[in-house]
């Protein structure tokens, strides 16, 4: 492998925890381009909705920047999928 690139989205979401986070994480960018971070402000109503628009956004950031990058990986730094997987 050549080159790696990290590429981290977030939704505006409110509350100290995420802003601390948030405030690590651009800073973080400022020190390594190869870490890129992007806060989405866009304000819709349902969370099916932001989280549709998050993993766009990322796909088009990704299509238009490094479409010449052999592998592409996206996921989700949630909790949500968290638990053990077995596909037997």
């Amino acid at each position: 492998m050549k080159e790696l690139v990290l590429v981290i989205g977030t939704l505006d979401t409110k509350g100290p925890e995420v802003a601390y986070l948030r405030d690590k994480l651009k800073e973080y960018g400022l020190k390594n381009d190869k870490f890129i971070f992007y806060n989405n402000k866009t304000e819709l109503p349902y969370r099916t909705h932001r989280l549709a628009l998050g993993r766009n956004t990322c796909l088009e950031f990704i299509k238009n920047n490094y479409s010449d990058y052999e592998y592409f990986i996206m996921m989700d730094c949630d909790d949500r999928c968290d638990k053990t997987f077995c596909p037997n």
